[in-house]
């Protein structure tokens, strides 16, 4: 998760974040930050990401939702 920054695609988070830390039993601020994806390959190929689900709580409320448009990359070698 990305507190207090704001990030497009980057290969380094850091210098857009206040700090990078991992999303799970995190509270995320709605306002200020970003859950972040990393992805890696050790080969070249197309990498697809699509249906992301993230589950969450609030008060006594909780539920998991689809977030994120599809994402494509290509890893050339």
């Amino acid at each position: 998760m990305c507190k207090g920054g704001a990030l497009g695609f980057t290969p380094d988070p850091d210098p857009f974040c206040t700090s990078v830390k991992p999303a799970e039993g995190a509270t995320l601020d709605t306002d200020t930050d970003q859950l972040v994806i990393a992805l890696a390959s050790s080969r070249a190929q197309t990498l697809t990401v699509d249906d992301i689900q993230v589950t969450f709580r609030e008060g006594i409320q909780w539920g998991t939702e689809p977030i994120g448009p599809r994402i494509t990359v290509t890893v050339a070698e």
